[in-house]
C-alpha cells in the first residue's frame, strides 16, 4: 500500500466507496445520515407500522386524517380510509403471518383491513369502550390480539377481532396507553397506563399485577421489549427512560445524555438490541448504542422535533422512521462514512 501512486489511491478509494454503496440496501426515500420528510403533509402521526414481508410498505395512523400508506419506503403517501368511519387513529398492528391484514385502533373502536388498507370494517363486538389507544398482536397466533382503551381497560380477541372480552382482573388502572408483548412467550405481556404505572400478565391477560418498583412516574407512554432477551424491557414515561432486566421486577432510570424526559416513543434495533431510540416531546430523537447507558441527540435534518412514533425497518435496521406532530413522517438511513473508515489506512 505504501507504493500505490496517487491516482491509484484515489481509484482504490472510489472503488471501495462504490462497493460499499452497492452493498447497502436502500429504501426509496430515506435520507443518507440525515432525516428527510415526504409527508403526509401536516400530518399528526400517532402510529407507524411496517409490513414485515415487504418493508417498503408502511402505514401511518394520524389524528383526524385516518390512515396513510406508502409502498416506496415513505417516498410518497396516499390516504387509505374507505370504510374507516373514525379517522382519529392512535394505534396500528399488522398480522405478521398475513401482512395484508392490519388493524387500526381509533376513538371509534377497532377497524380491520384484509387487503392492505384498501377497505376497512369495524370489529367492535363486545368492545364496551371504543377509545382504543393501543394494540398488540400475538406474533405466534395472530388471531389473538389485545386492545387497550382509555377508560375501559384491556380487551382481548382470539378470532381476529370477531369479538372481544374484557381482561382486567388485577388491572387497577383502566387507562391503557401502551402495550408490549413477549415475542417468544406471547402469554407474557405488559400494559402501560396513564397514572397507574406498568402491569404484567403471564397468562394472556387472564390476570395482571403491578410491576412498578423503581419507576418514579406512573404515566407510561411507551414500552419496548428486547427481542433477543425479552426479560429486558424499557419504559418511556413523563420522567425519562427506565430499564428493567428482570421482566419488570424492578426498574432503573437510564437517562444520561437525554435533554428531554418527555418520552413519547421507543424503538429497539432487532438486529442489535443494545441500540435503541427514544422519541421525545420537542427535543427530537435520541439514540443509545449501549442499552440505554448513555444517549445522544439524533436530529440532523429533523425539522419537527415532537416525535410521537418510531419504527425500524426489520430487514434493514439502519433505516428508521419517525412520526411527528404536524410534520408528517421522517426517515433516515444510517450509512458508515467510508472515507473516514478507509482513508487513514490507505494513505499512511
Amino acid at each position: 500500500m505504501r507504493h500505490i501512486t496517487t491516482i491509484g489511491k484515489v481509484l482504490l478509494i472510489c472503488l471501495l466507496a462504490l462497493l460499499m454503496s452497492l452493498s447497502q440496501p436502500h429504501t426509496v426515500s430515506a435520507g443518507i445520515n440525515v432525516w428527510t420528510s415526504h409527508g403526509p403533509e401536516g400530518g399528526i402521526i400517532n402510529a407507524l407500522a411496517i409490513n414485515p414481508a415487504t418493508p417498503e410498505t408502511l402505514y401511518a395512523g394520524t389524528w383526524g386524517e385516518g390512515v396513510f400508506k406508502s409502498t416506496n419506503g415513505g417516498g410518497s403517501w396516499s390516504a387509505v380510509n374507505t370504510g374507516l368511519t373514525n379517522t382519529n387513529v392512535y394505534a396500528l398492528a399488522i398480522d405478521p403471518v398475513t401482512p395484508t391484514t392490519l388493524y387500526a385502533g381509533t376513538w371509534g373502536g377497532v377497524f380491520k383491513s384484509t387487503n392492505g388498507g384498501a377497505n376497512w370494517s369495524a370489529v367492535n363486538s363486545g368492545l364496551t369502550n371504543t377509545w382504543v389507544f393501543s394494540l398488540a398482536i400475538d406474533p405466534i397466533t395472530p388471531a389473538t390480539l389485545y386492545a387497550g382503551t382509555i377508560g375501559g381497560g384491556l380487551f382481548k380477541s382470539t378470532n381476529g377481532g370477531g369479538n372481544w372480552s374484557a381482561v382486567n382482573t388485577g388491572l387497577t388502572n383502566n387507562e391503557v396507553s401502551t402495550l408490549a408483548i413477549n415475542p417468544t412467550t406471547p402469554e407474557t405481556l405488559y400494559a402501560g397506563t396513564y397514572g397507574g404505572g406498568v402491569f404484567k400478565s403471564t397468562n394472556g391477560g387472564g390476570s395482571w399485577s403491578a410491576v412498578d418498583i423503581g419507576l418514579t412516574n406512573a404515566y407510561i407512554r411507551a414500552l419496548a421489549i428486547n427481542p433477543v432477551t425479552p426479560s429486558t424491557l424499557y419504559a418511556g414515561i413523563y420522567g425519562g427512560v427506565f430499564k428493567s432486566t428482570n421482566g419488570g421486577g424492578s426498574w432503573s432510570a437510564v437517562n444520561t445524555g437525554l435533554t428531554s424526559t418527555d418520552i413519547l416513543a421507543l424503538a429497539i434495533d432487532p438486529a442489535t438490541p443494545a441500540t435503541l431510540y427514544a422519541g421525545t416531546g420537542n427535543r427530537g430523537v435520541f439514540k443509545s448504542t449501549n442499552g440505554g447507558g448513555s444517549w445522544s441527540a439524533f436530529n440532523n435534518g429533523l425539522t419537527n422535533t415532537w416525535v410521537s412514533a418510531l419504527a425500524i425497518d426489520p430487514a434493514t435496521p439502519s433505516t428508521l422512521y419517525a412520526g411527528t406532530y404536524g410534520g408528517g413522517v421522517f426517515d433516515i438511513e444510517q450509512v458508515v462514512n467510508l472515507h473516514n473508515l478507509y482513508l487513514p489506512a490507505i494513505l499512511r
